[in-house]
């Protein structure tokens, strides 16, 4: 493998060929509808899912009138609740991307669930994500595999996220797309999102041994907002709802934050008046009367 160091750090030829290849996707015929060019995009999962989140945003940076992104933090499947799903509605998110398995994987309940059972958690988790919202669609992201640390090479294992068991989770996913009788429905924009071409090259080499930074991620967020059909070029007719609400929270906001500075002005004036008031009395008490 041919090896270059320039003033930025060192990186191999095919690592940027690899990723290059992924850039040029055949376009989409991308709806055109209102709902459709006004997206909020929530990351339902924990770190992983955070650091996609940054890719995300660095790339709808220029359309963020039109296009945001939120995260929902989830650590375990089996820990969906209301919490998560008064979440998701305040947010009024248009899509959800799951990515929810290094905890599970990681062994820090003592279990590791089977692939079949963590696919019933992200089924329970579909079901209640279409009852908020059937319009709601809903993506389900391979796992990123991590670099073998120690716990993970000790005998007994006490960290179960290897290469084989990522990938059973990833195939348990892909069949509950399959399989689900709403995420297997084509019409609802439902979709599998299988990145790993894209990281596994490199898995082993995250500098923190863990998340995918860097070019990767932002190659992988590319990848996945066009298989998304998200649409990052027609602006919408009339502004939308999110952008709208965000307008009036900050002029809200703006105007109390007046009302305080006045408030605080008449206040101060209000008690430097009564301070000289008191300062002239204690200054007539010690006076002559004659000079009173």
């Amino acid at each position: 493998v041919e090896k270059t160091c320039d003033d930025e750090p060192c990186s191999h030829n095919w690592f940027t060929q690899h990723y290059d290849s992924y850039k040029n996707e055949p376009p989409y015929d991308y709806p055109k509808t209102h709902a459709d060019v006004c997206r909020t995009i929530c990351f339902l999962g924990a770190s992983h899912s955070r650091w996609l989140l940054r890719s995300f945003r660095e790339i709808l940076a220029p359309m963020q009138d039109t296009h945001r992104a939120k995260h929902v933090l989830l650590k375990y499947p089996t820990d969906y609740n209301g919490t998560h799903t008064h979440t998701i509605t305040k947010h009024a998110c248009t899509d959800v991307v799951v990515g929810v398995a290094q905890w599970t994987l990681s062994q820090m309940k003592d279990r590791l669930d089977s692939p079949d059972a963590f696919a019933a958690q992200l089924g329970s988790i579909a079901d209640d994500i279409h009852e908020i919202d059937p319009s709601i669609r809903m993506y389900f992201r391979s796992v990123h595999h991590n670099t073998l640390k120690r716990n993970a090479l000790k005998c007994k294992p006490a960290d179960s996220r290897v290469p084989h068991f990522s990938e059973g989770y990833t195939e348990a996913m892909r069949g509950l797309m399959e399989t689900h009788p709403i995420l297997s429905n084509q019409t609802l924009g439902h979709a599998f999102l299988y990145t790993n071409p894209i990281v596994l090259p490199i898995w082993d080499t995250w500098e923190d041994f863990s998340h995918v930074k860097g070019l990767p991620a932002l190659v992988e967020a590319r990848y996945m907002l066009q298989h998304m059909k998200v649409n990052t070029t027609d602006q919408p007719k009339a502004p939308c709802p999110f952008h709208v609400r965000e307008l009036r929270r900050s002029d809200f906001v703006a105007r109390v934050s007046m009302s305080q500075t006045i408030i605080t002005g008449l206040g101060c004036c209000f008690v430097a008046i009564v301070w000289r008031h008191k300062k002239q009395r204690e200054k007539s008490a010690v006076l002559p009367k004659r000079y009173a």
